[in-house]
C-alpha cells in the first residue's frame, strides 16, 4: 500500500481510504528543506490555470455544501504548529518530519500526508507527498470523480514546480 511509507498515527481517525496517492522527489540536502518548508514551496504552486479552477469549482460546489477555498498566505512561517492553516488546509498533526493536513465536509474527507527523511546518501534528503480521500457519501464520490484528472494535473505540477526551483537530484 502506498501509504506505508508514513508512520502509522498519520492515519488515526480517518477512516476507510477510498483514494490514495504518493509523490517523491529526492533533493540535494539543504538546511532549509524541512517539511514546512518543502511542503509550504508545494502548496503555493499556483498558476493561472489552477486559480481558474478552483475559482469555477468554488462557485458550482457552494450549493451542495462543500467547502469553497480560502487561501491563506504563509509565506513566512517557518513551523507550522497543529492547528494553523496552511493554504486551505488545517494541520491536524505533526512531528518534525511529518505534517498532516486535512479539511473534512459532509461529503468527503481529503487528508495530506508530507513528510522528509533522509536519502540514500548523506547530501540527500527524500520529500513524500500522500493524498488520502474517504467518500462520506455518494456525492463525494462523484466530486471526486470528476476532480481527480485535474487533482493529479495539479499534484503533477506541484512536484515538477518543487523539482525546478530547488535542488533535485
Amino acid at each position: 500500500m502506498i501509504i506505508r511509507h508514513f508512520p502509522e498515527w498519520t492515519l488515526n481517525g480517518f477512516g476507510d481510504i477510498h483514494f490514495t496517492d504518493l509523490y517523491k522527489v529526492r533533493l540535494k540536502n539543504d538546511p532549509r528543506y524541512s517539511v514546512d518548508y518543502l511542503t509550504r514551496r508545494c502548496l503555493s504552486y499556483n498558476p493561472f490555470w489552477v486559480k481558474f479552477l478552483l475559482r469555477i469549482r468554488d462557485a458550482l460546489v457552494k450549493p451542495f455544501g462543500l467547502k469553497a477555498g480560502q487561501v491563506k498566505d504563509q509565506h513566512e512561517v517557518l513551523y507550522f504548529e497543529k492547528g494553523t492553516i496552511l493554504v486551505y488546509f488545517h494541520v491536524s498533526e505533526r512531528n518534525e518530519e511529518t505534517i498532516v493536513l486535512e479539511e473534512k465536509d459532509k461529503h468527503l474527507n481529503f487528508r495530506i500526508l508530507a513528510m522528509v527523511i533522509n536519502g540514500e546518501t548523506i547530501d540527500e534528503v527524500e520529500y513524500y507527498f500522500s493524498t488520502l480521500v474517504h467518500f462520506n457519501n455518494i456525492f463525494g464520490r462523484v466530486y471526486f470523480t470528476l476532480i481527480r484528472p485535474f487533482h493529479s494535473l495539479m499534484l503533477i505540477g506541484m512536484f515538477n514546480y518543487l523539482k525546478n526551483s530547488e535542488n533535485a537530484c
